[in-house]
């Protein structure tokens, strides 16, 4: 007869170590892991030797949240048990919650280098190498993962997350399907299916699977924050604001949530809600850099400059490489009281520096034919031009162009400036604009539009100067009757209302670039680029 262990709970029975270990694991699994972790210490201390206790004695630890505690026991199981795969696995788990992401991983490698066909260990290390910024070779080891075990769920859904990631959704999405055909009732793989199908513009689709996953699992939070992301981009705020409240009140600390939250209140115009909603994003995460971005904004919408822009610093220091990050700086530094035009001028160029192609790199896209009066191929692109009004104003450029001299594919705005849209409503009205010139790009649009429309006279370069005129057309009375009933016609009649001028202008400015662009650029570059590539 084996060794024996006496148990209290089991009434003083007399059980084997082999009986304790089966009841302990059976503890274990069912989630009863204070008894479980109770059998497991009785059984090391009457065979300090047995290797599946300190295995299950980690194990526990790790399940009851203390990582901390759980390396120790399956390391000492691993030097009593060293080709047991599943013994390094778990060990990678545990140094993975710590932050370990090295150790871990090498953990996972030895346990796959014992038993290859080892699917727990594949599917860590891709959780891990996702985790560590590495989305290629984390698809790798999901991969691998599916294929030696073929009817698990997890590999294709963490597929789809790894795919996602990387922007590559259309594989995203046909991956979080697959997971859906192995498991049709997982609310988790509905809810990622719903937040790839957002992130194609697919939002009728996303709310549909969102829906769906909260169908079966109604207390699930991820699904809210992404059922209320795809809302809101369907124009639904008023529906996407609770569903993001009931996503914090599922996990109070789901700070992605918070921080979307707090996007739709600052849409809302309720700013005061949102600064809030943002501040717990970053109590959770203080380098969440786009809830410091979003935080930015709302300050800006308050007139707070100074915190506004400070909020965007933190966001670009820790994410430099994202242009709308970057962009936000920029744009919110217009509005400071003071603003100074050189040093928006360099911000302006940091930006192009970070998120500009490389010359070489638009010579390999240019390829050979360099023809400096060959017909152009202009892509606009935006992600907003139906609801912007930049789109509108673009209207007499793509109904002039010359189909013969300029290919137009599609449309990009490119930088957050506004339109002056308003100077030009009120002169449509027959309501005269005063305007006061300022340095800044942002601040000389009234100096455009008023000088184009024959009126420069009412344009100043000073405090005193926009006072004066503003006084003076106040008491000229039959000089504002005449622009009130004359002013329509004269904008109609105005370049600003040109539009094939409008376009022959573009258009003549895209071939300026591209003959100054051939002038500087031999075939023999384009060539080489060619050469390397695929």
């Amino acid at each position: 007869m084996g060794k024996v262990v006496r148990q209290a709970a089991l009434q003083s029975r007399v059980v084997t170590i082999r009986q304790a270990f089966d009841l302990g694991l059976a503890h274990q699994q069912s989630g009863r892991l204070a008894e479980a972790g109770s059998l497991c210490r009785q059984i090391v201390a009457t065979e300090p030797r047995h290797a599946d206790a300190l295995h299950l004695l980690g194990v526990i630890a790790h399940q009851a949240g203390r990582s901390d505690l759980a390396a120790e026991p399956i390391s000492r199981a691993i030097a009593l048990s060293p080709a047991n795969p599943l013994f390094h696995s778990n060990l990678g788990e545990a140094y993975r919650t710590l932050g370990r992401s090295d150790d871990a991983i090498a953990s996972y490698r030895r346990a796959i280098e014992i038993d290859p066909q080892c699917g727990e260990a594949h599917n860590n290390l891709g959780i891990t190498l996702r985790g560590q910024g590495l989305p290629d070779q984390a698809i790798a080891a999901f991969a691998e993962t599916a294929r030696v075990r073929r009817h698990w769920t997890d590999p294709h859904n963490n597929i789809g997350n790894a795919l996602r990631d990387q922007g590559r959704l259309s594989e995203a999405i046909a991956a979080f399907q697959k997971a859906r055909g192995l498991a049709p009732y997982s609310a988790q793989v509905h809810s990622h299916l719903g937040g790839a199908l957002r992130d194609a513009g697919r939002h009728g689709e996303a709310v549909a699977a969102c829906r769906e996953a909260l169908r079966l699992e109604p207390d699930l939070a991820q699904a809210h924050d992404n059922l209320a992301d795809a809302l809101g981009d369907l124009g639904f705020t008023e529906d996407a604001v609770p569903a993001y409240r009931e996503a914090i009140r599922l996990a109070p600390d789901f700070a992605q949530a918070h921080n979307n939250l707090g996007a739709a209140l600052c849409e809302q115009g309720r700013l005061d809600d949102a600064v809030s909603a943002l501040r717990s994003a970053l109590a959770l995460i203080p380098d969440y850099a786009e809830a410091h971005g979003n935080l930015g904004n709302a300050l800006k919408e308050q007139a707070r400059h100074d915190e506004s822009i400070a909020c965007h610093r933190r966001a670009v220091e820790l994410k430099p490489d994202v242009p709308s990050i970057h962009s936000n700086l920029v744009y919110s530094s217009l509005f400071a009281p003071g603003a100074d035009a050189r040093a928006l001028h360099e911000e302006r160029v940091r930006w192009s520096q970070r998120q500009e192609r490389s010359p070489e790199h638009c010579a390999r896209l240019h390829g050979k034919d360099q023809k400096p009066e060959r017909r152009l191929r202009i892509g606009y692109v935006s992600p907003d031009f139906r609801e912007h009004v930049i789109g509108r104003n673009l209207l007499p450029l793509f109904a002039n162009r010359d189909h013969s001299a300029v290919e137009t594919t599609f449309a990009l705005d490119t930088f957050p400036y506004r339109g002056h849209t308003t100077t030009l409503d009120a002169l449509c009205m027959g309501v005269p604009v005063i305007s006061k010139a300022g340095d800044l790009p942002v601040s000389r649009g009234g100096l455009s539009i008023l000088s184009n429309a024959s009126l420069p006279d009412l344009v100043s370069d000073s405090d005193e100067g926009y006072v004066r005129t503003a006084a003076a057309l106040a008491s000229d009375i039959p000089r504002l009757a005449e622009m009130r009933a004359t002013l329509r016609d004269r904008l109609q009649r105005s370049v600003l209302m040109d539009g094939p001028r409008f376009a022959r202008s573009i258009e003549r400015a895209f071939r300026t670039m591209w003959r100054e662009w051939c002038g500087g650029h031999s075939v023999g570059v384009a060539s080489r680029d060619d050469r390397c590539s695929t």
